[in-house]
């Protein structure tokens, strides 16, 4: 493919990445029904806030569990059969559920719990293989601007999703599952519909999968800016959501209706810092890790000082225009240093260790806002983002993009390879 660059706002002109990009916005809208839906009717059957937190807990446990297998299957499968077959499970599960709400049929919630766990472990082979094609879909120039319009759309799905599944439960239980499994079967259509050859599909002859997850992760432990960044990622996500649940704490359930639009403005701020992150792809990979880690050091600082909710809002809001670009830009880079047979089960490493403490952001946050205050809380979170801010500012952990130049012995010699690699077949 001529490595042409789009105009700004016309990627989608691309047929087949627009046909991509609109399947898995679907498949993801339907996700975000049932994802809503699966705990209320465990809760309206069996009366248990218990019970129904069990269904969250079981995806959780599951995403962890079959992430790193799923991330290798997706490579060993040619990646339009794996995503195929990922909308044919998907669709055929909700459809059942559906269908049994629809006829009067009360569902054990077993099977409701069974119905979200198949759902998260076929989704966490989809997801990486999805990704995992944009290099076949998409001109390298323009992949920022691919990653950084995947991002916009999963912001905003996911403040639509979610209070679209609950309109659509209250109408009947049964509506929220149907129109998932109908989602589905539009994105197994225009999955399809591609033209193009998504890769895929070359596996080592005779390898098992435990040896294909652990060329994965070892390709990821030996490549220094990868860890470097991973290791970022995972303390500002644990942080930023400590804050963001902190927000909630602050604002309470007295005020539903303003703790929505506040989420809904951080939200919106989100999407907006996806839009504007293409725009920095041509900056230093560690300039825009010391702004965002900066940036976060100041939100945190004023909102312990000033634990306002129209406070904390704007500044976390603001702080969010500029949050997406450094992981654009660093989902842009792995794609020019990961070779293709190996993207899907690099991407699912990156998901797994990049979000590691993040389900504990929200406990940690709750319970220091119990024993202490929110104000204690945020000025915690922000004691250790400013410890991150130190560390990115070593000289020793300098977080050196692949295509920089640097001293002979810092480079990373598998990534090198894989960079020739792409340069050679891609």
């Amino acid at each position: 493919m001529a490595e042409r660059r789009a105009p700004r706002w016309t990627l989608l002109r691309y047929p087949d990445y627009g046909r991509l990009w609109l399947g898995h916005g679907l498949s993801l809208l339907g996700g975000h029904l049932s994802t809503l839906a699966l705990p209320l009717l465990v809760l309206e059957q069996t009366g248990s806030a218990t019970a129904a937190g069990l269904v969250g807990t079981a995806r959780m446990l599951a995403y962890l569990v079959s992430s790193l297998p799923a991330g290798a299957l997706a490579d060993r499968l040619p990646r339009r059969a794996a995503l195929v077959l990922a909308d044919l499970v998907r669709a055929a599960v909700m459809l059942a559920v559906g269908v049994a709400l629809w006829s009067g049929s009360a569902l054990p919630i077993v099977l409701v719990i069974g119905a979200g766990v198949v759902d998260t472990v076929v989704s966490a082979v989809a997801g990486p293989a999805g990704t995992a094609t944009l290099r076949h879909l998409v001109p390298a120039a323009d992949l920022p601007r691919a990653l950084a319009l995947d991002t916009g759309r999963g912001l905003a799905l996911g403040l639509i999703g979610p209070l679209l599944g609950g309109v659509l439960y209250q109408v009947a239980p049964a509506l929220p599952f149907l129109l998932d499994a109908v989602t589905y079967g539009f994105s197994l259509a225009l999955v399809l519909a591609i033209r193009r050859r998504l890769g895929g599909g070359g596996g080592s002859a005779g390898a098992t999968l435990r040896a294909d997850i652990a060329d994965g992760v070892r390709f990821v432990l030996r490549s220094r800016f990868i860890v470097l960044y991973l290791v970022w990622a995972a303390l500002m996500n644990f942080a930023t959501a400590g804050i963001t649940f902190g927000l909630v704490v602050v604002i309470g359930p007295a005020d539903a209706a303003g703790l929505g639009v506040a989420m809904t403005v951080l939200a919106l701020g989100g999407i907006v810092g996806t839009a504007i992150a293409p725009r920095l792809s041509h900056w230093d990979m560690q300039t825009l890790v010391r702004l965002s880690t900066a940036s976060s050091v100041a939100v945190g600082v004023v909102i312990t000082l000033a634990p306002h909710p129209v406070v904390i809002v704007a500044c976390v809001g603001a702080r969010s225009l500029l949050a997406p670009a450094a992981g654009i830009l660093f989902n842009a880079q792995v794609f020019a240093l990961v070779p293709d047979a190996m993207t899907a089960r690099v991407q699912s490493t990156l998901y797994l260790v990049g979000g590691a403490f993040y389900p504990f952001a929200t406990l940690a946050a709750g319970w220091l806002c119990e024993w202490r205050s929110p104000s204690f809380a945020f000025a915690v979170f922000t004691v250790l983002l400013g410890g991150v801010l130190a560390l990115t500012l070593l000289p020793s952990l300098r977080m050196r993009s692949p295509d920089q130049p640097g001293p002979v012995g810092h480079e990373d010699s598998l990534g090198a390879v894989a960079g020739a690699d792409l340069r050679q077949h891609g």
